[in-house]
C-alpha cells in the first residue's frame, strides 16, 4: 500500500474519531436526560394520584362525619338502638333515616356504595341501604371497634359479606352528653380508586 494511501486513511481516522466520540456522547448524554426526565414523570404522576386519593378519602370522611353529627340522625338512631329489632322497618325512625338520610346520600358520585348503622353496644347492624347487612353482628370488625372512638378508615382488605374488595370509613355517633350511640359506616365505591389510579400519565410508549 502506498505511503500517501497509508496517510490519507491515517487522517481520515483521525478526524472521523472525535467526530464519532462527540455524537456518542451526545446520545449517551440525550438518553440520560430522558431517562431522567422520564422518572421526575412517573414520580409527580405518583404523587399526584396519591394527593387524589388521599383528597377522595379525607372528602368522604368529613362526608361521614357531618352525617354522623345531624341532630336528625342522633334522634332518629337513638330510637333505632332502643327498640326490639324483630320489625325494624315498620318504625318513623327507620323510615325517616332509610329514605330521607342514606339512600340520598348514595347519589353523590366517588362516595360510597352502600350506608349502616352498627348499635354501638353489640355491633348490630340496625339499619342499612343493603339489606343483606342488616341483622349482621360486626363486633370484630375494625371499622366499628375503632369506629366507636373517631373516624376509621378501614384499608383495603377482602370483605366476606360482600364477597369482594372493600374499604369502609367509620365514624362514631353521639348523643348530646357526649355518649356513644352507634356507628355509621360505609363502604367506599372502589370504581373511584381505580379511575385515580389509572388515569393517564402523558407518556408515549417511546
Amino acid at each position: 500500500m502506498k505511503i500517501t494511501l497509508k496517510l490519507s486513511l491515517l487522517f481520515l481516522l483521525i478526524s472521523t474519531l472525535p467526530i464519532i466520540l462527540i455524537g456518542f456522547l451526545a446520545y449517551d448524554s440525550g438518553r440520560q436526560a430522558i431517562d431522567q426526565n422520564t422518572i421526575n414523570h412517573l414520580v409527580s404522576t405518583s404523587i399526584y394520584k396519591q394527593n387524589a386519593l388521599e383528597r377522595w378519602v379525607q372528602t368522604n370522611q368529613g362526608r361521614l362525619r357531618s352525617f354522623a353529627q345531624s341532630p336528625q340522625i342522633i334522634e332518629f338512631a337513638s330510637q333505632l338502638v332502643a327498640q326490639e329489632q324483630a320489625e325494624p322497618g315498620d318504625s318513623t325512625a327507620y323510615t325517616s333515616i332509610l329514605n330521607d338520610h342514606l339512600k340520598p346520600s348514595l347519589k353523590e358520585e366517588g362516595g360510597f356504595l352502600d350506608l349502616f348503622i352498627l348499635r354501638g353496644s353489640d355491633g348490630l347492624v340496625v339499619i342499612a341501604t343493603d339489606k343483606n347487612l342488616e341483622g349482621r353482628y360486626k363486633e370484630s370488625e375494625s371499622y366499628f371497634i375503632e369506629g366507636k372512638e373517631s373516624t376509621f378508615v378501614q384499608n383495603v382488605y377482602y370483605s366476606m359479606t360482600l364477597e369482594e374488595a372493600a374499604m369502609t370509613i367509620s365514624t362514631p355517633i353521639f348523643d348530646q352528653d357526649g355518649q356513644l350511640i352507634a356507628v355509621l359506616a360505609g363502604h367506599l365505591d372502589l370504581k373511584e380508586m381505580s379511575d385515580i389510579m389509572l388515569r393517564r400519565s402523558g407518556l408515549s410508549a417511546t
